[in-house]
């Protein structure tokens, strides 16, 4: 969070919304800290967004990043193949998640490009439903299913 806060520092029109644990807490003019909230209030604070900016070291198939797609929320997120089975450059702008500099460029591109933002925020909502949790579990049981009739 600390890194987002730095980037985004100074940006006019710019606002930073934090939620969740940590012992990192962000602080100044742009930035509002929630920490922890009830998951049912997850879909209306990201509704409140339009972006969402997760430059995470390694957490593979990251839910907040399945969850702020399905808002409809373009995503700026780190490179590393643990993200590569969610985000492509279709949904999101990808980045070295150490480089501050890089997390303020791709913040600032969707700031300002409002064309490129609505496309990446349309791709995110249809790449969303490929994650739908009841979707998910019938292709499993689909492929058990063909399983137990090649036997």
């Amino acid at each position: 969070m600390l890194r987002v806060a730095r980037a985004v520092a100074g940006l006019e029109g710019v606002s930073l919304i934090c939620v969740g644990e940590g012992p990192l807490h962000p602080e100044g003019e742009q930035i509002v800290f929630r920490g922890p909230v009830p998951h049912g209030d997850v879909p209306e604070m990201l509704s409140a967004a339009d972006v969402f900016v997760l430059p995470t070291l390694s957490e593979g198939s990251c839910n907040a990043i399945i969850e702020a797609m399905a808002c409809g929320l373009p995503v700026v997120t780190s490179w590393g193949e643990f993200n590569d089975d969610l985000v492509d450059e279709t949904v999101s702008i990808r980045v070295d998640p150490m480089d501050v500099a890089a997390i303020r460029r791709a913040t600032m591109a969707l700031r300002d490009d409002t064309a490129l933002r609505s496309r990446l925020a349309a791709a995110a909502l249809a790449r969303a439903e490929q994650f739908d949790i009841d979707r998910r579990a019938q292709r499993i049981l689909s492929w058990m299913d063909s399983k137990i009739e090649r036997r």
